[in-house]
């Protein structure tokens, strides 16, 4: 099987089997069958898992460059860069960099004092001085984005872990 990654909305990758002509939908389509019908859906797709789905990066040609646990470290961790996050480095967007989550599933924010957001080191290692402050205040004087509580948009069924 060659697999080549495909980047999903959610910013995730997947495998596709290339080795049939439908670009590899049917081993995804009985990978995804037999997972739903063998087990509940929390469990079912790991437990279904083909043994050559998993991490990997891939060259321009479709030559594997590395596969394995830690090839995309780094990017939800602490961790050094593995393989594949070195070779495709991720870039940050605004909303990450005052502390929204990488998923970008924030559309309606909660907001803060900047004030507030100073003294909870949203900015950190960057220190606003005052004259900073003063600016950020101006810009936004009905706060900032506070992510920690979720999005605000979101319908109060669709709510989860109390966000």
């Amino acid at each position: 099987m060659v697999a080549s990654p495909r980047r999903l909305l959610s910013g995730c990758f997947c495998c596709i089997d290339r080795s049939t002509p439908a670009g590899g939908t049917p081993s995804r389509r009985n990978f995804l069958a037999g997972s739903a019908a063998a087990l509940g859906l929390g469990t079912a797709i790991a437990a279904n898992k083909p043994a050559a789905a998993v991490d990997s990066c891939f060259d321009t040609t479709g030559s594997l460059i590395e596969s394995g646990q830690d090839v995309w470290a780094g990017i939800l961790d602490h961790r050094p860069a593995g393989a594949c996050t070195a070779q495709f480095p991720t870039y940050t967007t605004s909303r990450m960099v005052s502390g929204g989550p990488m998923t970008a599933d924030v559309f309606a924010c909660h907001l803060q004092p900047v004030e507030e957001a100073i003294a909870h080191g949203l900015y950190a290692p960057w220190l606003p001085s005052a004259d900073d402050a003063a600016r950020l205040h101006a810009i936004f004087p009905q706060g900032v984005c506070d992510y920690t509580k979720g999005d605000l948009g979101l319908p109060p069924e669709l709510h989860a872990n109390g966000k």
